[in-house]
């Protein structure tokens, strides 16, 4: 079969074509080079040759070359066959190169493969089986050499990796604050995901609506559980 898509035309073999209506499909020419069409807008074709198209999505593709991996990405957004492996996470891709990790978002390398794991943190939980998000953002956990850093989704470098452990404080924040001899609790159930604990000599929080770091009283800290005990805040 014969197909005419721009510059494209020579026998063509197709793949997926059953997402004829929406997002992304491929068509296999006999040069072994792949044209990547949208179907919402067929004026976009994005040429490449590579060994195989592993994986089509209604929005990306993974592409195989010498047994290494690359990706296309709808938009035209092209990454090169350089990675061991690509999975697909949380709107984004993560990569790893001699099993050292990076990130794949909106388009661009945001973290290249330095770090020994990258984790997500959402600002969200599941209430009523439904997800509820809280508008802090998403944040990226970075570990290198066992400490912590993050890392926002737009690169930027917010925590270096020099922390023992940042974890998410869960349900609600509790203050135990002292007031005329007697402990007074302070529950804040609108904070919920606010917060993030970081471990160090010293106990801090990191508030992810403000992004500031919030050091704590260094005497009677203690983390129990889905709650957050101390004296008082500086």
């Amino acid at each position: 079969m014969f197909e005419n898509y721009g510059n494209i035309q020579e026998p063509a073999i197709y793949l997926n074509c059953e997402k004829a209506d929406s997002g992304l499909f491929a068509v296999l020419n006999n040069n072994n080079r792949y044209a990547f069409i949208d179907f919402d807008d067929t004026s976009s074709i994005t040429t490449v040759q590579c060994d195989n198209v592993e994986i089509i999505k209604d929005t990306y593709a993974i592409l195989v070359e010498k047994n290494h991996f690359g990706l296309y990405e709808l938009g035209g957004f092209l990454y090169p066959c350089i990675y061991d492996d690509i999975q697909e996470y949380y709107g984004g891709f993560l990569v790893s190169v001699n099993n050292k990790f990076g990130y794949l978002f909106g388009g661009k390398t945001l973290i290249s493969c330095e770090y020994d794991n990258i984790e997500i943190i959402p600002d969200e939980e599941y209430i009523n089986h439904e997800i509820q998000h809280h508008n802090y953002g998403h944040f990226l956990r970075v570990e290198k050499e066992g400490r912590y850093g993050l890392i926002d989704l737009k690169g930027n470098v917010l925590l270096n990796p020099t922390y023992e452990s940042i974890m998410e404080v869960g349900l609600y924040v509790e203050i135990m604050a002292e007031l005329d001899g007697n402990y007074v609790s302070n529950i804040y159930p609108e904070d919920t995901y606010r917060y993030l604990v970081l471990v160090t000599e010293e106990l801090k929080l990191f508030d992810c609506l403000e992004r500031r770091i919030i050091t704590l009283d260094s005497s009677n800290n203690l983390i129990c559980g889905n709650k957050i005990y101390f004296d008082r805040l500086r």
